[in-house]
């Protein structure tokens, strides 16, 4: 305060010192991070099974060279004669009176077609056989095709041959069923038989 220029000096007033309360700085727990481990699950791929590819195999018919039998137009088949095999040579012992041809030849295929030669006839047929030309018994079953001799019809015969010793001839007994539908008497007689050399038979006339 100033008064007629004397300074007087002001007293201080009671200033408390300031405690300074040290801080205390709590230290800071740093929890450590954990860290869960990650588990990749493993990928399973499945496996792509290829099934195989079954080729089935192509089966190529092949061209058949048996003879075969054709319809070359709407009123007439046409048969072609098969490879030769063997040839008969008959000679009736008893006979049918309305042929009364004691020897008689039959050319024989192996497609089943036949030609038979006598005194009195030529025709074809077609044959079954019963058995095989090598057994000691075999049987043959004959259908002639129509023709002149039988009146143009068929005409059935049976032969049952019994092969003898190589060098001596064999027997046969026969049925048969004419074209008029009738059964007539049981025949027989002897054979030989050999190897049929002629391809084609149409040629073949009886000559004896």
């Amino acid at each position: 305060m100033l008064i007629a220029g004397l300074t007087l000096p002001i007293s201080a007033a009671n200033t408390q010192p300031t405690t300074t309360q040290p801080t205390t700085t709590q230290p800071i727990t740093t929890q450590p991070m954990t860290t869960q481990p990650t588990t990749t699950q493993p990928t399973t791929t499945q496996a792509m099974t290829t099934q195989p590819t079954t080729t089935q195999p192509t089966t190529t018919q092949s061209t058949a060279t048996q003879a075969t039998t054709t319809q070359a137009d709407k009123h007439m088949l046409t048969t072609t004669f098969g490879k030769p095999t063997y040839l008969q040579t008959l000679h009736y012992r008893k006979m049918y009176d309305k042929k009364p041809f004691p020897d008689a030849k039959i050319f024989y295929y192996d497609n089943g077609v036949y030609k038979i030669l006598s005194q009195g006839e030529d025709h074809y047929g077609l044959y079954v056989l019963s058995g095989s030309f090598t057994d000691q018994t075999y049987t043959i079953r004959f259908i002639s095709l129509p023709s002149d001799d039988w009146g143009q019809k068929t005409a059935f015969h049976q032969l049952t041959f019994i092969n003898n010793d190589a060098n001596t001839a064999g027997t046969f007994i026969q049925n048969a069923i004419v074209e008029t539908g009738m059964a007539i008497a049981q025949q027989n007689g002897t054979f030989t038989i050999e190897k049929n050399t002629i391809v084609n038979p149409i040629k073949q006339q009886w000559d004896e």
